[in-house]
């Protein structure tokens, strides 16, 4: 009888020892998941960044609406880069309202001239903050040459 309470003892031992094998390798599963799903998670969160915190650094700088937009000039000989949007009436009208109240119908490329300044990486800042507002369409033209007088302080928009 005692034999038989042994071996009784010895495979509940084995059985508790199988046992709790098997629920480690369970925890260790679960560990493993539950860590990958939350370096997912983490690595989810590292990369973003809060929308329109660049937009509003750009809307800043450019101050709308504006009765003037792009360079003034002092005079003289410079290259002009010109910023286009594809013209519609209610692009033009928009853009007129909320953005610069000199933009103006070019027909020579039928397009929308929004502003011209010398320096590119200001036109090209320009561009971006445009397509941030819906015109996807907007661009720099060609560099042009040209010879200018001073551009006058005066306000024709309103």
């Amino acid at each position: 009888m005692s034999d038989n309470r042994d071996l009784e003892k010895k495979i509940l031992k084995a059985l508790q020892k199988h046992q709790a094998a098997k629920l480690h390798k369970a925890r260790l599963i679960f560990s493993i998941i539950a860590g990958l799903f939350v370096t997912i998670i983490l690595s989810k969160c590292q990369f973003y960044s809060p929308p329109n915190q660049q937009n509003t650094k750009q809307d800043n700088t450019f101050n709308f609406p504006m009765s003037f937009c792009g360079d003034r000039s002092v005079g003289g000989t410079g290259t002009w880069y010109p910023v286009y949007v594809d013209y519609s009436e209610s692009n033009l009208r928009e853009i007129r309202q909320l953005y610069c109240c000199d933009a103006a119908y070019e027909g020579s490329v039928n397009k929308i001239l929004v502003a011209s300044f010398y320096n590119r990486s200001k036109a090209e800042q320009f561009v971006a903050m445009l397509k941030t507002k819906k015109f996807g369409s907007a661009y720099i033209g060609s560099g042009i040459k040209i010879t200018t007088s001073g551009t006058p302080s005066q306000n024709n928009c309103k």
